[in-house]
Formats: C-alpha cells, structure tokens, sequence
C-alpha cells in the first residue's frame, strides 16, 4: 500500500505575506518600467488597467492578460525583494522542519510568487501559483488549489492549511486542520459554520 504523503500548505496574500502582492505588483511594474524607459511594458501595463478600472474587462481576464503580456525579470526580482519584507513572522516561526513538506499555493502569477518563494527561509516541496499553461490560463484559486495539490502529488494528505481568507474554503475542507492568520470575523464565521477544524488563529 502506497502512504500519502503528508503536507502543510500554506497561501501567500495576507498569510505568508501580510500584503495583497497582485495590485502592489502591478504599481511596481508601471514605475520600474516607466523609469527604465521600457514604454513598450509600461503602455500595455496601463491599458490592461485602464480596461479593468473601467469595467470593460474581468479581474479574471485582467490577470490572465498580464501574465500573458509579461514583464522584464528584473522588475519581478525587485518586487520580490521588497515583498519579502512583509513577510508574517508568526507564519514563518511555525514553519520549522518536523517531517512534512512544505508547500505554497497561490492565486498569485508564478511569474513572482515563485521569486518570493525562493526568497523565504522555507524548503518548499512545491509552489503552485497561477499562470498559463499550454495556452490556456490556470487561476489557482478556490477549488482549484485542491484539484492542482491532488493532481500534482497524487495521495496526498494536507495536515494542515495556513490562510487568512474565506474564499480558500475548498482547502479548508480538504485539509485536516487550519490555522486562520489575522482572519476578517467573516472568514472566522463561514469557518465555523462550516465545520472546520480550527487549530489555530494568529
């Protein structure tokens, strides 16, 4: 009988970090290209953002479309820099080695949240972020953060899952336990009705 392997998943926006990355990305992007001299970056950057504020396109399809024009690695680099100084100590200190592995999942593009990643002082088994995929745009958000952890490592069981936010329900409930970071008091409530097992709020 093959064992499961046993993980703890942890999210990014407002629980490893205690920032929402995507919006602070975009800004850092528009300034370091702008400052660059990069208007080819800069002018698409701006009109994806223009289109979005001005409702004529989804956040859905707004993100896809940012990851899909791309921007320079040095900018993404930076921002990596500078996000990590957000970084949750509380999240971090719990985060120590006892026979798990460690994985992040994150509605955030690849294209940084893996340059976070590689910047925290955790040996991450896997990263899972959003990004496109043989043409075809994978938001790893809701339900999908459980179908890409199962579908990647196979028999896997999530001991426990780190998150801040409600909309991570799906993992919630397929995880064993939770531990909510700074939850808002609706995150804590659609927790508790329905039933998950708090192990912890920080």
């Amino acid at each position: 009988m093959v064992s499961r392997r046993k993980v703890i998943v942890v999210d990014l926006d407002g629980t490893l970090v205690k920032v929402n990355t995507f919006p602070k990305w975009i800004l850092h992007v528009l300034i370091s290209s702008l400052l660059n001299l990069d208007f080819n970056t800069f002018h698409k950057f701006f009109l994806l953002l223009a289109l979005r504020k001005l409702g004529f396109i989804s956040h859905h399809d707004f993100k896809f479309r940012l990851i899909d024009v791309g921007s320079d690695d040095s900018y993404n680099i930076t921002f990596a820099k500078k996000i990590i100084r957000h970084i949750n100590p509380n999240v971090i200190r719990k985060l120590g080695s006892n026979g798990v592995s460690y994985v992040l999942s994150t509605a955030a593009p690849s294209c940084y949240a893996h340059k976070i990643a590689e910047l925290c002082d955790v040996n991450w088994y896997a990263v899972y972020c959003s990004e496109i995929r043989d043409g075809k745009f994978f938001e790893n958000y809701g339900k999908n953060k459980v179908d890409c952890l199962v579908s990647d490592l196979g028999k896997v069981e999530c001991l426990e899952f780190y998150t801040d936010h409600h909309e991570d329900l799906p993992m919630m409930q397929y995880s064993n336990s939770v531990t909510l970071v700074e939850p808002s008091m609706k995150t804590i409530e659609i927790a508790e009705q329905s039933n998950i097992r708090l192990l912890n709020i920080i």
